[in-house]
């Protein structure tokens, strides 16, 4: 008896020293409360009614991709690659930004003195210069901008904090450099889509806290803007989005300190760095800047916090909000009309700041 009484006080109170240190871990990894730039709402580039069978099918076909995920890294970024990959017409060049690889996108009317810095996405692991091809193609026929797509540094060989680097990297040398060799820059733009667009958001703070020549417009398509994944849509969203929903899901019903914790060997800084998570930086004296972003989706409340906060701050930053939750469609879907939309209202962006 006196064993099995001495059994459960032990088990007693190994239950409440994990109980108080799942308490103080929790405690110590809380993001920062952002709640505040929760609202005003974002209003929708158009109603759910008015999206088009091309949209749905395309969603259909995307959820399909994810259901055959792999969990080995190599097959993982190649089906990605597959997926994205569209044939199109344009001069593609090898181009070697200072140690950053990458490729340039040059069309008939590209003027090699508008330069646009495109930055992909893929969660930091996957995605490439080539896989992007359909939409920094339509880009520079519309803006009449040369583009330089990168590969940066990808994880887990890797960490973010080496592919914010690799962007800052090209950028600068993005400002002397043309598809045609050394060369003052006259016009230039910063785009990414996912990772991208925080790599894009992160760059343009950096840009402006050294004195760099900043962007005359920046884009980022469906940002992550807080690493700690905070928002109410990061779960509220998840059956919603087919492209983050299937992978992302499981993970976020973690508890946030083991999220976090692995989040952080990820990053290579603490997730409340503002490289890493742009929405935690002083958002005041911001070039343009157009989000976009869909209503289902889980980031959906990174971009809504990013925009209230920076137009709080006095930044010109915009956000196009489109139904359901196709996470990154601009980039995505050749003759989806909504996606075709989304690509011209980014040209149209950026040929007005030009």
């Amino acid at each position: 008896m006196k064993v099995g009484r001495l059994l459960l006080r032990l088990i007693a109170g190994l239950v409440v020293v994990l109980l108080s240190a799942s308490l103080i871990l929790s405690i110590v990894f809380s993001p920062p409360d952002n709640s505040q730039y929760d609202f005003p709402e974002a209003s929708l580039v158009m109603s759910a009614d008015k999206v088009s069978e091309e949209y749905e099918q395309f969603l259909n076909e995307v959820a399909e991709f994810q259901s055959q995920a792999s969990t080995d890294i190599a097959i993982q970024r190649q089906a990605y690659e597959d997926f994205l990959f569209v044939e199109t017409e344009g001069t593609f060049i090898s181009a070697n930004a200072d140690g950053v690889p990458g490729e340039w996108t040059i069309m008939e009317n590209s003027d090699p003195d508008c330069r646009l810095l495109f930055i992909h996405g893929g969660g930091f692991s996957a995605g490439s210069a080539r896989a992007y091809r359909l939409f920094t193609s339509e880009i520079a026929s519309a803006t009449a901008c040369s583009v330089l797509a990168i590969d940066y540094r990808l994880i887990p060989e890797n960490q973010v904090v080496d592919a914010i680097a690799d962007t800052q990297t090209a950028y600068s040398w993005l400002l002397q450099n043309g598809p045609e060799g050394p060369a003052p820059v006259e016009s230039i733009f910063i785009a990414g889509d996912s990772a991208g667009g925080t790599l894009s958001l992160s760059t343009i703070a950096w840009a402006r806290d050294n004195n760099i020549r900043e962007v005359q417009g920046a884009i980022a398509i469906s940002p992550m803007t807080d690493a700690h994944f905070a928002t109410p849509t990061i779960r509220g969203n998840i059956d919603t989005d087919p492209v983050n929903g299937p992978g992302l899901g499981p993970i976020m019903r973690l508890p946030k300190f083991i999220f976090a914790t692995i989040n952080r060997t990820q990053t290579g800084k603490p997730l409340t760095d503002p490289e890493i998570s742009p929405l935690l930086e002083e958002l005041q004296d911001l070039p343009p800047t157009l989000i976009t972003a869909s209503h289902g989706e889980m980031l959906y409340g990174d971009s809504l916090r990013y925009l209230n906060k920076a137009k709080e701050q006095g930044s010109p930053v915009q956000l196009l909000v489109w139904p359901i939750g196709a996470h990154v469609m601009p980039v995505m879907g050749e003759n989806v009309p909504e996606a075709v939309d989304a690509r011209m209202r980014i040209a149209q962006f950026i040929r007005t700041n030009k």
